[in-house]
């Protein structure tokens, strides 16, 4: 039996999906780092970017100041980490993802080609040792779920009141609906009524 690497004996088009998701997470993550690690425009107005909420400081040159929970950028982190408020808040959630069992098998299968797909012959390996050595880290998922719950509670907090703005604006479409909308015209409720009393009399 061959071990040549593609070899199945498949005869749809299995490489679509590999290929569509490799091409799109890579997009992904070339977009996310750029926007991450550029540490500006992320507020317009009272609105911040998604990357950079909660903010926990405001950006060295000071934007989201208005916004930011502890303040200005601390003068005591590292040069080494990139001066942006996004670091903070991409690294714990970001690393939930890329452990999750899901990320896994996709990016296994993608990137790695271990196997590229089912029934599709992989990338040989000679000592498969499963996620040890490097990939022990793989193992930190049940640690990162703990501050991705962490973020929930924060970002519930912090979205409430659109949330119960939002819960208003349905219960005012939905009464608008009822009452304008869905209820007939003043005419043909008149006309129905005149109908019925015409048969009303008609039976007398």
């Amino acid at each position: 039996m061959s071990t040549k690497i593609f070899n199945t004996q498949r005869s749809d088009r299995w490489w679509i999906e590999p290929s569509l998701t490799a091409f799109g997470f890579l997009c992904f993550v070339v977009y996310t780092t750029w926007r991450a690690l550029s540490g500006v425009d992320f507020q317009y107005e009272s609105y911040l970017s998604p990357f950079y909420s909660p903010l926990l400081f405001s950006s060295p040159i000071g934007e989201g100041a208005g916004h930011a929970w502890f303040g200005a950028w601390p003068n005591g982190i590292p040069a080494w980490i990139p001066a942006s408020p996004a670091v903070f808040i991409l690294a714990f959630p970001l690393s939930f993802r890329m452990t999750c069992y899901y990320y896994r098998k996709f990016y296994y299968r993608s990137f790695f080609l271990t196997p590229p797909a089912c029934a599709v012959e992989g990338i040989s390996q000679k000592n498969y040792k499963g996620e040890t050595g490097l990939l022990v880290i793989q193992n930190l998922h049940r640690f990162t779920l703990y501050l991705a719950i962490l973020y929930i509670f924060i970002l519930y907090y912090i979205y409430m009141l659109d949330l119960i703005i939002l819960a208003l604006t349905i219960i005012l479409l939905i009464y608008f609906l009822k009452k304008e909308v869905l209820r007939p015209p003043s005419y043909i409720q008149e006309d129905f009524i005149d109908n019925i009393e015409g048969m009303e009399q008609k039976m007398k």
